[in-house]
């Protein structure tokens, strides 16, 4: 599950993996292009993302309660607050080092079995 929750944190632009946005971007980048209904749209859809990758996670992983949906929606506000950006080489290392391998051992160890 937390290489599925680092996964989705990269895939949906949240805090520790928000590379594609710098911060002269955010300044003065979309929310100058767009106004109105178009920036409430580009606005919506991140978050829509957010919660789609909950949903999907929820019915994954946790498909016994509906209130699970709620407490995954929870862990991207939680991870937003709690982890600064890492710097781009840090952040690859670590996906090289540790994800992956994890990743990997698991697969062997799931495969093994059958």
């Amino acid at each position: 599950f937390i290489a599925w929750l680092i996964v989705l944190l990269s895939e949906s632009n949240r805090t520790p993996c928000d590379y594609s946005e710098s911060e002269s971007e955010l300044v003065s980048g979309i929310s100058v292009e767009y106004s109105s209904i178009l920036f409430l749209v580009i606005f919506a859809c991140e978050y829509l993302i957010m919660f789609i990758f909950s949903w999907v996670s929820f019915i994954v992983f946790w498909s016994i309660n509906e209130i699970l949906i709620v407490i995954n929606l929870m862990l991207f506000v939680v991870m937003r607050g709690s982890f600064s950006r890492l710097r781009f080489d840090i952040f690859v290392s670590v996906v090289w080092n540790y994800c992956v391998v994890v990743i990997l051992i698991y697969l062997i160890c799931l495969f093994s079995l059958l």
